[in-house]
C-alpha cells in the first residue's frame, strides 16, 4: 500500500512539472526581450549623449526661441498748415548685451559678483571691438558703461521693491529684468559708412550688435524750438514718477533707452506722441542669428500733433526779433490760437545734447523762454487796466481831466511822469494816448489798489494762462500804501507779467470783452487719420465773459488807436507803416535797478475796425523806451501777416 501511494505521489509531481515548464520558457523569452530591449535603448542614449552630443547640443541652442521688443516711431509735429515741424528720422547705434548667464563670457558690457550681488563693468573682447570702431577714449568708453550699469541697477531695484510690493515675497534668483538681457548702445548715431563695415566684418566684432534707432529731427532747426521742446532720454526719476501710468503693459512701459519729452509741445503731449511697442518671437541660432518668425505683433505709431503755429509767421517773427533779447507773441484773439511765438535766444533741438553745456553758461539763458517764462512789470500796459478799473468802477469817466506839471508829490517823495515838462490838463483819452504817469497816478489813488487787483484779474492777470508749455504765474500786487497805489496804476512795483499774458490782455479789448485760452494745440491724429484730441475738446478757446462794458470796450479802441496817431510814437517812422495796417496798441516802459536799463513792451491788435491778429513784443533790458525798442520790431511782422492774408485771399 504504501509502494502505491508513492508511486502516485511522483506521477502527481510530473504531472506538476511537466504543466509548468511552458511557462518557464515563456518567461525566459519575456526576459530576454525585455534585456535586448533596455540594451537597444542603452545603445541609443548612449549615441545620442556621447557621439552626437555635439550635433544635438548644438541644435537644441540653434533652436531657441527669442522674445523681443519692437521699437515704435514717436509721433510728429505738425504746424497748422501740416508743415513737419518735429519728426523721427533713422539713426544707428552699436550696442552690446549687457549680461549673460554665462560668468566666462567675455562679449557683455556687465558681470554680476557673486558675493556683493552688484554689476561690474567686463573689460571683455567688446570693449577692444569699440576702441577699434570708435575714436572715444577709453576712458570715456568705460565711464558711459558704468553709467548704464548704474542706471540698470537702479532700474531693477525699483522692480524689485515693486515684486515685493504686490506679491509680499522677494522674486526668484533667476528673475531679471529686459533690460538686463538687452543690448545697449555704447556708440550712438554712428556714420552708415561704419555701420556697414560692421554688419560686413561681423565675426571680427563678437558681441555687438549694430541698432537702427530713430532720433529727433527738426526741420526748421532752431524755429520754435522753445515751443517744440527737447526729447531726452529716461532718467530713473521718470520712470518713478511715470511707469505706475504703463504698469502692466510691456509694450507701453518706459525702458532705460526710451527718449522723453523734457519741455515744449513734446513733454506736454509725449502721451500722444508716444507709440506702442510691437513684439516679435523667433527662433534665432548659435549666434544669435534669426532662423525664422514664429509670431509678432507689429508696433503702433505714435499720435500726430497739430499745432496752431503758422511756421511761416513764426519765422517771420524770429527775424523781426532779430538778435534782440526778448520775445513775441501773435494770437487770434477770438480764440486764442497762437500763430507765432518767438523767443531770442534760441537753441536747435538738433544739437541741443552736443550743445547743452554751452547752452547753460550763456549769460543770456537761450534755454529760457522768454513768451511764458519772463515775469517782468508791464510798465504803461497796465493803463489799459486802470482805465478800465476807474470807468467800470464809475469813480472816473471819460471826461475826468487831471493836471499833468512833470510829477505829483506825495510826502517827501516825487512821482514823476516820463514828460518833465508835463502834458497840461489832459482827459482819460488823452492820457493813453500820450503815456501819461501823472494822470495814472490819481487814476490808482480814486479808484484804489482793490479795483486795480479785481480788473487786472478779470484780464488774465497774476495766474498762469493755462498755455500748453511751462509758464510763470506773474504778480498783481496787493498795494497797501497810497504809493503802491501810483506804482500800480502804471505798472511799476512788483507787478509781474509774461508776454502771453500780455497778449491775452488786449485780445480782450481786441475781441470785444473776452478773456480767451491762448493754445498751441489744433488736433492730435493717430496712425489710421482718426482725430483722438483736439482744440475744442481740452481746451475752452471760446473765451469767458469778463463783464467788460461795450462802451469801456469801444473807448479803448479809440485810444489805443491814436496812441500811433497822435501820441509820442507816431513820431517814428515805423508809426506810419502800422498806422496804415490798422494797428491799434499801446506801449511801455518799466524801469529796472539799473538807471540805463529798460524792460520794454509794445501791445497791440489789428485792423483797428476789425482785429483778426494780436501782439505784444517785450525787450529785455534795453536804453531806449518801449515804442522806440519794440515797434520795429513787428512792424516787419505785421506786414508780412497781412502780405501773406491778402495773397491768401486772392488765391482763394
Amino acid at each position: 500500500m504504501e509502494t502505491n501511494h508513492a508511486i502516485l505521489r511522483d506521477v502527481d509531481k510530473k504531472r506538476a512539472r511537466r504543466r509548468v515548464r511552458p511557462y518557464r520558457l515563456r518567461l525566459r523569452v519575456l526576459f530576454g526581450l525585455i534585456s535586448l530591449a533596455f540594451l537597444v535603448l542603452t545603445l541609443r542614449l548612449a549615441d545620442l549623449q556621447i557621439r552626437k552630443a555635439r550635433f544635438y547640443g548644438g541644435e537644441a541652442v540653434r533652436r531657441r526661441v527669442k522674445t523681443s521688443l519692437v521699437d515704435t516711431r514717436r509721433g510728429s509735429v505738425y504746424d497748422r498748415y501740416g508743415r513737419i515741424l518735429a519728426q523721427d528720422k533713422p539713426s544707428f547705434d552699436v550696442c552690446v548685451l549687457f549680461s549673460s548667464s554665462k560668468d566666462d563670457d567675455e562679449r557683455v558690457l556687465a558681470r554680476r559678483n557673486r558675493e556683493t550681488g552688484k554689476y561690474e563693468l567686463s573689460l571683455g573682447v567688446w570693449l577692444r571691438s569699440i576702441v577699434r570702431l570708435s575714436s572715444m577714449p577709453l576712458q570715456d568708453i568705460q565711464e558711459k558703461v558704468r553709467e548704464i550699469i548704474a542706471d540698470v541697477e537702479a532700474t531693477r531695484e525699483r522692480v524689485i521693491r515693486r515684486y515685493i510690493k504686490r506679491r509680499g515675497k522677494a522674486p526668484p534668483r533667476s528673475f531679471k529684468i529686459p533690460e538686463e538681457i538687452s543690448y545697449h548702445p555704447v556708440l550712438t548715431d554712428v556714420d552708415f559708412d561704419l555701420i556697414s563695415w560692421v554688419e560686413v566684418a561681423n565675426d571680427h566684432f563678437p558681441g555687438i550688435k549694430v541698432e537702427a534707432k530713430a532720433v529727433r529731427f527738426c526741420p526748421y532747426k532752431d524755429s520754435a524750438a522753445h515751443v517744440l521742446g527737447y526729447t531726452a532720454p529716461v532718467q530713473g526719476e521718470d520712470i518713478q514718477r511715470w511707469g505706475e501710468s504703463y504698469a502692466g503693459s510691456p509694450y507701453k512701459r518706459f525702458l532705460v533707452r526710451d527718449y522723453i519729452g523734457r519741455t515744449g509741445i513734446e513733454k506736454r503731449y509725449n502721451k500722444f506722441l508716444r507709440g506702442t511697442r510691437g513684439e516679435i518671437i523667433e527662433e534665432i541660432d548659435v549666434a544669435g542669428r534669426r532662423q525664422s518668425i514664429l509670431a509678432s505683433r507689429p508696433p503702433i505709431p505714435g499720435d500726430d500733433v497739430y499745432l496752431t503755429i503758422d511756421i511761416d509767421l513764426q519765422r517771420a517773427a524770429e527775424a523781426g526779433l532779430g538778435k534782440q533779447v526778448g520775445a513775441m507773441v501773435l494770437m487770434n484773439p477770438h480764440n486764442g490760437e497762437i500763430l507765432a511765438m518767438a523767443s531770442y535766444p534760441r537753441y536747435d533741438p538738433n544739437t541741443f545734447r552736443r550743445d547743452y553745456t554751452t547752452l547753460r553758461k550763456n549769460p543770456d539763458h537761450p534755454l529760457l523762454h522768454r513768451a511764458t517764462l519772463a515775469a517782468v512789470p508791464p510798465g504803461s500796459v497796465f493803463k489799459i487796466v486802470s482805465a478800465t478799473a476807474g470807468l467800470e468802477t464809475r469813480k472816473l469817466k471819460e471826461a475826468s481831466t487831471f493836471e499833468c506839471t512833470g510829477s505829483l508829490k506825495l510826502g517827501n517823495i516825487v512821482f514823476g511822469c516820463w514828460s518833465k515838462w508835463g502834458h497840461g490838463k489832459l482827459c482819460m483819452r488823452e492820457a493813453i494816448e500820450q503815456s501819461c504817469n501823472v494822470y495814472f497816478f490819481n487814476v490808482g489813488r480814486i479808484v484804489g489798489g482793490d479795483a486795480l487787483r479785481t480788473w487786472g484779474a478779470k484780464y488774465g492777470l497774476g495766474r498762469p494762462t493755462g498755455i500748453e508749455l511751462t509758464e510763470a504765474a506773474g504778480n498783481l500786487m496787493d498795494a497797501k500804501s497810497r504809493g503802491d497805489e501810483f506804482n500800480m496804476a502804471i505798472g511799476q512795483g512788483s507787478m509781474l507779467v509774461t508776454p502771453v499774458q500780455m497778449a491775452r490782455l488786449i485780445a480782450v479789448v481786441a475781441n470785444g470783452g473776452k478773456l480767451v485760452h491762448p493754445h498751441l494745440l489744433r488736433k492730435v491724429v493717430d496712425c489710421n487719420g482718426k482725430t483722438v484730441a483736439s482744440a475744442g475738446g481740452e481746451l475752452a478757446s471760446v473765451g469767458k465773459a469778463t463783464g467788460i462794458h461795450r462802451s469801456t470796450i469801444a473807448f479803448l479802441r479809440t485810444a489805443l488807436r491814436n496812441v500811433l496817431i497822435e501820441g509820442p510814437a507816431h513820431r517814428l517812422p515805423d508809426a506810419a507803416p502800422l498806422v496804415k495796417l490798422g494797428v491799434a496798441g499801446k506801449t511801455g516802459t518799466a524801469q529796472t535797478a539799473v538807471e540805463t536799463e529798460n524792460q520794454a513792451w509794445f501791445v497791440g491788435f489789428a485792423p483797428y475796425d476789425n482785429p483778426k491778429i494780436c501782439f505784444a513784443v517785450f525787450a529785455e533790458r534795453v536804453p531806449g523806451h518801449g515804442g522806440a525798442t519794440c515797434i520795429p520790431l513787428i512792424r516787419p511782422v505785421l506786414e508780412y501777416y497781412f502780405q501773406k492774408s491778402s495773397l491768401a485771399a486772392l488765391d482763394g
